[in-house]
């Protein structure tokens, strides 16, 4: 017991508890860590060397980034998210000079969203409450079936909300979700889609 003990029941028990749990750390650690942290990498003829699961993967999969493959983001800066995905391909509008019709260019799909949410009005809410953090921005997952390959992945829920965050604060960190599907992001999310 140290010298809080006699004063401290609780500091004492803390100490106690740390002890036992030092102890138990040393029971367990194996004679390879043991040898290794004293410098003689030896080997063990009763344990098997230890194989990093991923050498087991085929060639191209070995080499992928885990952050990249495996999880998704759950927040995003606005102007990131509009940087790195595109409108859904299906709310673009067909424009064209002199006849020849063509789908909306990036910056005329973002320009359209911003002027349709302050057309609508609720705009305002956002200037005035800030953004409503239990709505995501919804995403295509590129990895789920039924992706579509297109330049940049897609957003499939939120594009006003995300043109008016990216006008009033660019760098504000938004919610998001990946979804296969505008379906699923619907069905999952109901009207926060």
């Amino acid at each position: 017991m140290g010298r809080w003990g006699a004063m401290d029941p609780v500091r004492a028990m803390q100490e106690r508890a740390a002890d036992i749990a030092h102890d138990m750390q040393r029971r367990v650690k194996s004679p390879r860590w043991e040898a290794e942290q004293r410098g003689e990498f030896r080997s063990f003829p009763d344990q098997p060397e230890p194989v990093h699961p991923r050498s087991e993967l085929p060639e191209p999969q070995r080499s992928r980034n885990l952050s990249q493959s495996q999880f998704h983001p759950l927040h995003m800066t606005a102007q990131g998210i509009m940087d790195t995905h595109q409108g859904l391909a299906g709310d673009r509008l067909m424009v064209g000079e002199s006849g020849a019709k063509r789908p909306e260019t990036h910056e005329e799909f973002w320009s359209r969203k911003t002027q349709e949410h302050e057309d609508t009005g609720y705009a305002h809410v956002i200037r005035r409450q800030g953004y409503d953090m239990t709505r995501p921005i919804s995403l295509r997952d590129p990895r789920k079936p039924g992706h579509i390959e297109t330049e940049r992945p897609e957003i499939l829920g939120g594009h006003h909300r995300l043109a008016q965050m990216v006008v009033e604060q660019p760098n504000r960190l938004l919610p998001v979700r990946q979804f296969g599907s505008t379906q699923e992001a619907k069905e999952r999310l109901g009207r926060k889609y």
